[in-house]
């Protein structure tokens, strides 16, 4: 990989800041290469997006009449598609999937987007999208295709890393971030479920499995902490299970770099309708740390990084 593969040509110069803050150029470019800006990535290449349209079928599209919405969707997907495939290949982090891309938009009593556990189904490619995203043009389209790529048998790394992703290429409106950066969006819930930080268990995300019928942010410790509103609560909870996800997953590799989150991904492989108890000595094995020393490096990190929060 090149340098101006990831900062945008006409400003890759000395003093240009990327989305997240950092300047391009050799000594803003961390060696992991996962602090990349979405805009840098993608080079406006047209004959890219064409290459990545190749194995992409459009199954349904209900619920969205705008056609400009609908035409930038695609758009967006085959775009997104191309940069994280792109890096995905370039940083040696995983084996592309090599089938089709399925994917529907309609309407149904499913508020967010999902393609993880189609891959636990048996069903690797298809993903679905409600309309909302597509018209509002938040949809977590990067996050989505990360799952197809690289699924995970541990539900909180198999979030969070797709995420993070999401963030550091450019979406920062996708859920869950919703317009903030991770660590401030964790930073907003925490100052309104005061409870919240504090019942963070980092080793009872690590137990939760990547399959159907089981949510992340449930049977966490974390109820007592949103049981103040009852009626969006479960929602609630979740989201935030899913911004701590990614923020702790932003703090392995911003402090330990690509190779060890790598190791770390690796341990878990997902196997389409099997689960299996994890192994928490691998973070040891992996970081010289438990996971409950690298959950205290994580809130120190995250109380710095909130400073600078709006």
């Amino acid at each position: 990989m090149h340098l101006n593969d990831f900062c945008p040509p006409a400003v890759a110069v000395t003093g240009t800041k990327r989305r997240d803050g950092k300047p391009c150029g050799i000594r803003g470019m961390r060696h992991d290469l996962f602090g990349l800006a979405f805009a840098g990535l993608i080079s406006c290449s047209a004959a890219a997006a064409a290459n990545s349209a190749e194995n992409v079928i459009w199954k349904r599209m209900e619920g969205v009449h705008d056609r400009d919405a609908v035409k930038q969707f695609k758009n967006d997907f085959y775009l997104r598609k191309d940069t994280l495939e792109q890096y995905l290949t370039s940083s040696n982090f995983t084996k592309l999937f090599s089938g089709n891309f399925q994917v529907e938009v309609f309407e149904n009593d499913q508020p967010h987007s999902e393609a993880l556990l189609f891959v636990w189904d048996g069903n690797r490619g298809h993903m679905y999208f409600p309309p909302k995203g597509v018209k509002n043009r938040n949809a977590a389209i990067l996050h989505e295709i990360a799952h197809v790529h690289a699924p995970n048998a541990v539900r909180f790394l198999a979030e969070g890393f797709p995420a993070y992703l999401e963030e550091m290429m450019g979406n920062i409106d996708a859920y869950p971030a919703q317009g903030s950066r991770l660590e401030c969006a964790v930073g907003d819930y925490s100052n309104e479920y005061k409870k919240a930080l504090e019942a963070v268990k980092l080793e009872l995300f690590d137990r939760a499995p990547t399959k159907r019928e089981v949510f992340l942010g449930d049977h966490m410790g974390l109820e007592d902490a949103f049981a103040a509103d009852r009626v969006e609560g479960v929602g609630r909870r979740r989201t935030y299970s899913y911004l701590v996800s990614a923020s702790f997953v932003k703090f392995l590799i911003y402090n330990h770099g690509q190779s060890q989150f790598k190791a770390l991904y690796d341990s878990t492989p997902l196997i389409p309708m099997q689960t299996r108890q994890t192994d928490p000595d691998r973070y040891r094995r992996i970081y010289g740390k438990s996971l409950s020393e690298l959950q205290t490096g994580w809130r120190s990190w995250l109380s710095n990084r909130q400073a600078n929060c709006l």
